[in-house]
C-alpha cells in the first residue's frame, strides 16, 4: 500500500496539495517506520527531478526533508550517496546540493550506528 502511495506521487497531478504530501512522506519515513520505508528512500530521491520541475519554489527541499529525516542508518545513507553518484552530468547542481544538504545529518547519525 505505501508502495502504490508513493508510485501514485509520480503524476504530478497527485502531488497538489504539496503540504499533504509532505506530511504523508513525514509519516511514511517516520523513524519507527524506518525499515519498512526503507526500500522506497531510493524510488523517492529519482522522482525528485520531476518534483522540482511540477512544485512550487520549496516543494524539492519538503519533499527531500521528508524522505530523508526520518532515516538515520547507514543502509540509507549508502543508497544516498549511490543515487548522487549515479547523478547524470546534466542534474542540476541546485539539486544535487539540495540532496547532499538534506541528507548531511542522516551521514552523519549514520557514522555513529552500526551496519
Amino acid at each position: 500500500m505505501r508502495e502504490r502511495w508513493l508510485r501514485q506521487l509520480s503524476e504530478p497531478a497527485n502531488r497538489r496539495h504539496e503540504v499533504w504530501v509532505a506530511e504523508g512522506l513525514r509519516w511514511l519515513h517516520h523513524p519507527l517506520r524506518g525499515a519498512s520505508s526503507a526500500p522506497l528512500v531510493a524510488p523517492a530521491l529519482a522522482m525528485v527531478l520531476t518534483v522540482n520541475r511540477s512544485g512550487n519554489l520549496f516543494f524539492d527541499t519538503a519533499w527531500l526533508g521528508a524522505v530523508l529525516g526520518g532515516h538515520s542508518s547507514p543502509a540509507i545513507a549508502q543508497v544516498v550517496q549511490q543515487f548522487v553518484a549515479q547523478l547524470p552530468p546534466g542534474y542540476p547542481p541546485r539539486l544535487r546540493a539540495l540532496v547532499l544538504q538534506r541528507s548531511d545529518l542522516l551521514a552523519r547519525a549514520a557514522r555513529f550506528k552500526p551496519s
